[in-house]
């Protein structure tokens, strides 16, 4: 486990380094360059997964606070949801997309999805 993550970026990470040690990373990801950000907007600020070559970074993003701010980073993507809609798995988003308490832009969905497997 990296220091200073706690809470959601610290449940990713720990997902991320799950899919690494078994390889399933590195398969799904190998020729992949991807920065998803993803806001719990109950429990700002939000963090920056990057995936490359099988490999991961996960990074606080101290100054993104609101979905306003998301699109002042550079990403492949975003996703701004409360925790409890996180939390609902896939059946939660898509209850929160339906909802609109759900902001996505780009693949963010998909690759969330991909990284879903590890939980």
């Amino acid at each position: 486990m990296t220091r200073g993550l706690s809470n959601f970026p610290a449940i990713l990470y720990s997902g991320l380094w799950a899919l690494k040690t078994l390889g399933l990373l590195k398969r799904d990801f190998s020729n992949e360059n991807v920065r998803i950000i993803i806001l719990i907007t109950d429990e700002p600020p939000a963090f920056m997964l990057h995936i490359a070559n099988g490999d991961f970074q996960v990074e606080i993003l101290e100054d993104i606070v609101t979905v306003d701010d998301l699109n002042s980073v550079e990403s492949d993507g975003y996703i701004s949801l409360p925790s409890q809609i996180f939390l609902g798995g896939v059946e939660g988003v898509l209850e929160g997309i339906r909802n609109k308490l759900v902001t996505i832009k780009g693949e963010a969905l998909i690759y969330l999805g991909k990284i879903g497997v590890a939980f």
